[in-house]
């Protein structure tokens, strides 16, 4: 959001020297790096916006003042709350650490290695030749060449179809003898999360030069394995989008919901409508957004300036090259373009593009999504008054019709097959629509829609049989398979909320939901699921990795719905999500008995679980070393929940033992991550900006006691108030100590955390 402040006739003139000091109050929390202003910049008269540079932000307070509310008991993780947590863990030799990351269905230890030294060749049936191109490159980064052949039986590893099965297209045979590796699938994508595993398990250049002999057999347990990624609120490039599906399709992701449209930004070239991206793509200083939007998250005043993440857009190539680019690594990318709600970039655009037609005359369709006489009040979650378009105009639906027709047209062109449309539909505000002119004539002509309230649902059912008509399925965040009803409050007084709507399951709509508040919405996927609609669980208390990892004011990020770690992914049961249910979004403990009465999934209702994604919105997010900062590791969490097989520990009849093990398996995760997967994200990808836990230490009886979260880490320590390096102490035992002491975190590439500090 953009905020203002200009002097008014009674401000006094400032003389050189002089200064002023003004107060601005704001409503909300401010825990956080990322809740304070940005962005900021002076205008003077007409002349060029002065960007400020020279600020600083005021040292944060002490952490028992860190209160979001009277009730928020999320503690700031000091150094030595961060050593007490890391107590319940322990360093585990590599024999004890799952083999594969996502865990493996079965695993068959055999006798032998393989040998990997010296050119090996890769033999293929037909049907997988891009799958064998990129084994050859993979092998490459790990010092490996490889040489392709069409000699399947002489060759090293040999890739090729088994027994056909049409509901497991992606279950895979990894069969690793001391002559041969032979991976098998029945279909391509088979055989491609074969290949993963094969280099998930190569040994990285410095480890030795062996394969252990085993045979693995493994299938993902949920059809949707996604990420979510925001690009409207700021903009990520074209290059930072192919290395996320990279590592997506390593972890074996196969799904990219991209979020295209938002109030802040378009970024989809759309043919024969230009203003959508030269207006509703870029961001800077302007008065009236008849040439660009106006800043937003601190994008600052210069539109195409180095660090304005909020301008920019994928030309029809960029899209065309990511979509084949995914579709070689078996990723679908779902395209969202959000409406009604959300629409700002789209709304501004298409009103600059009417003014200039009716300036040049032109008979172009003008495609007006707002109606310039409506005299709604409205606001949005995020301030907005001028943000929804009015579905009672037809220049909408061309509008709509126009946009998936072109983006029908660069799948085809692409030659990649498009199934599903995101719609979007959330956070629609209340008041919209109610003094329309259009909308008023609208409903006079079709009494059937039930008044001003029913037009949320007419305008869903105008998108979807568009949709239809391209054999899409519509897709929407969880509000598209809702409707309001009235519904009387504890206290008697009627109160108009969002339910389950039983009416349009029929219509093959495909809910994501996201709002997963305990105590509240928690069980609303499974209602959704039980009564028909095909679901993908989005949960913000555990998948909303635009969440702060912890309420460190370091940290960045948003936590309107808690903290989100690497562990939150891991421990997520998507089937019964209470099951890890511990503290509630302010840290309070969670009283299970007050569960009992909440829906539960049916037998039915688990069939309808498609899978689960995680959220990155972008809001906080500038440029890709922020995104890999808040993706991983967590994405490696969802990467597990997604594919691997219900864990054991979920099982377990009492919380006591659920607990148990879960600790357990999250100690064997963080082991493999410390000692596998960050040295592995440095080599294969030339680098990942992932996040290093912070170590946590005390002092006790004069001795410095220390520890971290991913066990296998080194921990280096200063004594003389200097920032440890590499080349610091390295923390093997308890040593004699004093405070002030400084220490950090650091994988074997000597990628560091930030620094942990135990003061007087």
């Amino acid at each position: 959001t953009l905020y203002t402040i200009t002097p008014t006739d009674s401000f006094n003139d400032l003389s050189h020297g002089e200064s002023s000091s003004i107060i601005l109050e704001c409503y909300g929390s401010g825990i956080k790096v990322t809740d304070a202003p940005n962005g900021l910049y002076l205008v003077f008269d007409d002349e060029q916006p002065q960007t400020l540079e020279n600020f600083h932000l005021a040292p944060f307070p002490p952490p028992e003042m860190m209160k979001r509310s009277e009730v928020d008991n999320v503690p700031v993780p000091t150094t030595e709350y961060r050593y007490q947590q890391n107590q319940k863990l322990s360093l585990l030799a590599v024999a004890d650490q799952p083999a594969l990351l996502p865990t493996a269905v079965e695993v068959i230890p055999a006798e032998g290695s393989f040998q990997v030294d010296g050119n090996l060749t890769i033999g293929y049936q037909t049907g997988l030749e891009k799958e064998a191109r990129l084994l050859q490159e993979r092998l490459q980064t790990l010092k490996q060449p490889a040489i392709l052949t069409d000699d399947i039986q002489a060759a090293s590893i040999k890739m090729t179809f088994g027994a056909s099965d049409q509901n497991e297209l992606e279950r895979y045979q990894l069969r690793i003898d001391p002559q041969s590796i032979h991976i098998q699938g029945s279909a391509p994508s088979g055989v491609f999360y074969g290949i993963q595993s094969l280099i998930a398990l190569w040994p990285l250049p410095e480890t030795g030069r062996k394969l252990q002999c085993q045979t693995i057999n493994d299938r993902p347990r949920f059809e949707y394995r996604g990420l979510h990624l925001d690009v409207a609120r700021n903009f990520q490039k074209p290059e930072a989008i192919k290395k996320l599906l990279d590592i997506m399709s390593f972890y074996k992701l196969n799904k990219l919901h991209f979020h295209l449209t938002d109030d802040e930004g378009w970024r989809l070239e759309i043919k024969d409508i230009p203003e959508l991206t030269e207006i509703g793509a870029v961001r800077g200083h302007t008065l009236d957004e008849s040439d660009h939007l106006f800043p937003a998250y601190g994008s600052g005043p210069i539109p195409f300036g180095p660090d304005n993440h909020g301008t920019g857009f994928y030309s029809r190539q960029d899209f065309i090259d990511i979509i084949q680019y995914a579709a070689d690594r078996h990723i679908e990318v779902i395209p969202e373009i959000n409406f009604p709600g959300h629409a700002r970039a789209a709304v501004k655009s298409m009103s600059a593009r009417a003014q200039r037609i009716e300036s040049q005359g032109s008979n172009e369709p003008n495609y007006l999504l707002h109606d310039p006489n409506d005299e709604s009040q409205y606001s949005s979650v995020q301030g907005y008054t001028d943000n929804v378009i009015c579905p009672c105009q037809e220049s909408v639906y061309q509008f709509i019709e126009k946009v998936v027709a072109e983006i029908v047209d660069i799948y085809q062109q692409a030659g990649v097959k498009l199934s599903t449309i995101h719609t979007g539909g959330d956070e629609v505000p209340a008041g919209i629509w109610e003094r329309s002119p259009l909308c008023a004539q609208l409903l006079r002509e079709n009494p059937q829609i039930e008044g001003v309230g029913g037009l949320a649902a007419y305008f869903l059912m105008r998108y979807h049989q568009i949709l239809e008509q391209q054999e899409l399925t519509t897709a929407g965040w969880e509000e598209i398979a809702m409707h309001k009803v009235m519904r009387e409050t504890s206290s008697g007084q009627p109160q108009e909320i969002l339910v389950p709507n039983p009416q349009m399951v029929d219509q093959s709509l495909q809910p994501y939901v996201w709002n997963s508040n305990w105590g509240t919405h928690d069980d609303l996927a499974f209602k959704l699921a039980n009564l028909g609609y095909k679901v993908v669980l989005c949960n913000a208390n555990n998948l909303y990795f635009d969440f702060a990892y912890n309420k460190d004011p370091q940290e960045p990020g948003l936590y309107w719905s808690g903290f989100v770690d690497t562990r939150k992914p891991f421990e997520l049961a998507p089937y019964d999500i209470v099951k890890t249910a511990t503290d509630d979004i302010m840290g309070n403990p969670i009283d299970l008995e007050l569960y009992e009465d909440h829906v539960k999934l049916s037998l039915t209702g688990r069939e309808n679980i498609l899978g689960i994604q995680g959220q990155l919105w972008s809001e906080t997010v500038k440029g890709p070393e922020m995104l890999e900062y808040y993706l991983f590791p967590k994405l490696i969490g969802l990467a597990e929940r997604a594919w691997a097989a219900d864990p054991t520990w979920t099982q377990l009849p009492r919380r006591s033992q659920r607990t148990e093990g879960l600790e357990q398996a999250w100690n064997a995760f963080a082991n493999t991550l410390a000692q596998r997967e960050l040295p592995r994200l440095d080599l294969i990808w030339n680098g990942v900006n992932y996040r290093v836990p912070l170590p946590g230490a005390i002092i006790k009886d004069g001795k410095l006691m220390a520890n971290v979260a991913f066990p296998g880490l080194e921990i280096r320590y200063t004594l003389d108030g200097s920032e440890p390096t590499r080349n610091s102490n390295l923390y093997r035992e308890p040593i004699t100590a004093k405070k002030p002491v400084r220490l950090k975190a650091f994988t074997n590439t000597g990628k560091a955390s930030r620094t942990s500090v135990l003061s007087y």
